[in-house]
């Protein structure tokens, strides 16, 4: 049974518990770890919505709308249905313990290829053409080579 409240606020605050978790629960490594995820997964998922994006925006290919398709059809796919098999491919492929294994399924996300894509489209073509009239090249080179990417780029993502 208990006996009346327990109090709001301890009659001698301790941080014993915060320098336990830092010093013996190796914290440190965590956050390195989840900054390593983290940075991996933005960088690599912006280069890929963003080539993939402007590549479904404003080049003509073979098969573009059979890549737009499986890229709409990738967002019906919930991530949960993809686990077991990524863990699979994962464990075959040796991996499991690898920030690749975090990094890699996140990494060509189609929400984000979509949403490029559909910013990409209000770049009018006129002003990409007037780039490749003053010397800019096509968009396969990745990094911001083409003067046409960073064009599109600096337009897209500020």
């Amino acid at each position: 049974m208990a006996r009346g409240t327990p109090p709001l606020w301890t009659q001698h605050p301790t941080l014993d518990n915060l320098i336990n978790g830092i010093s013996r629960q190796h914290i440190g490594t965590y956050f390195f770890n989840s900054l390593v995820v983290a940075t991996a997964t933005m960088v690599l998922s912006v280069l890929v919505a963003g080539s993939a994006g402007y590549a479904l925006a404003h080049v003509e290919f073979r098969g573009r709308r059979v890549v737009f398709g499986l890229t709409v059809v990738g967002v019906l796919i919930p991530t949960q249905a993809l686990v077991l098999l990524l863990f699979e491919i994962f464990r075959a492929m040796h991996m499991l313990y690898h920030y690749a294994a975090l990094v890699l399924p996140v990494a060509a996300n189609p929400v984000g290829i979509l949403l490029v894509q559909a910013y990409m489209r209000g770049i009018p073509t006129e002003l990409l053409d007037a780039a490749r009239i003053d010397g800019a090249g096509g968009c396969w080179c990745v990094c911001g080579r083409s003067r046409s990417w960073r064009l599109a780029s600096r337009l897209g993502f500020g």
